[in-house]
């Protein structure tokens, strides 16, 4: 089945318990600017009075429910429990907005998303394993792939698989699903790494001539000179010298 990105945060903004936070790992919400994704959040909840998002210049800023108004994260004093975050992709590295105590985050899966890029966007929700969630949204054609290479795993086609899955007690069937997510993630990683390995040669193929050449260099530094010619008619106010360096054989002696 088809997905939009406008059903995709309605279904972000129907999730029960509620959402506190939206962490984009698999770039789901293309066409919209952070802000554009931040009023339509707000338009879609009740249980928030804000959306926070990061600005172009990694700006973080909260788009308010009274007036539409934008302030700076640090100069707003909306409690956690009644404010939303939009992390974009580029926002799942390395950004730290403090979340509330029982806090519940969407997490999307993208078809190239790796293990670490997983955990990285999970891991911004400080505290999992001390009362923060992370629920999984997976989009249709994400779900074939992962199926259809966990069977494979499995020695099974995907439709086994799934039945499989669906014959599980509801916890273990959740406790399979994660671990399948896992080694589908570990596998694109693998996947990522075979992909660059060759430029990773080429690149280490490279140094070689580049360290020979730097080491000749350094030892011969003293055989090179410099020559300062004036430009013709002599120099004139605000002109600049030129400069040649030549080997010290060519160079007349001063």
């Amino acid at each position: 089945a088809d997905w939009t990105v406008e059903a995709l945060l309605k279904a972000v903004a129907e999730v029960r318990p509620p959402a506190h936070a939206l962490i984009d790992c698999g770039a789901l919400c293309t066409g919209l600017t952070n802000l554009e994704v931040a009023e339509r959040l707000l338009g879609l909840m009740d249980h928030v009075d804000g959306v926070v998002f990061i600005q172009e210049g990694g700006v973080k800023r909260v788009l308010l429910r009274d007036g539409g108004c934008l302030v700076d994260l640090d100069r707003c004093d909306l409690p956690k429990e009644r404010r939303f975050t939009y992390f974009d992709q580029v926002a799942t590295t390395g950004t730290d907005i403090p979340q509330g105590a029982n806090a519940q985050a969407v997490l999307t899966l993208g078809k190239d998303l790796t293990f670490r890029d997983y955990c990285q966007g999970a891991y911004r929700m400080r505290g999992l394993g001390k009362g923060q969630t992370i629920r999984l949204f997976v989009i249709p054609q994400v779900q074939q792939l992962l199926m259809a290479e966990v069977a494979n795993g499995h020695g099974c086609k995907p439709e086994a698989r799934a039945s499989q899955l669906e014959r599980l007690p509801a916890h273990e069937r959740a406790i399979a699903e994660l671990e399948d997510v896992s080694a589908w993630l570990l596998i694109n990683s693998m996947c990522a790494e075979k992909l660059c390995f060759p430029l990773w040669c080429l690149q280490c193929a490279q140094n070689v001539w580049r360290k020979r050449a730097f080491n000749q260099l350094c030892k011969r530094f003293a055989e090179f000179g410099c020559e300062v010619t004036q430009p013709a008619g002599g120099r004139r106010a605000g002109g600049r010298a030129s400069a040649r360096v030549s080997s010290a054989d060519s160079v007349a002696p001063t």
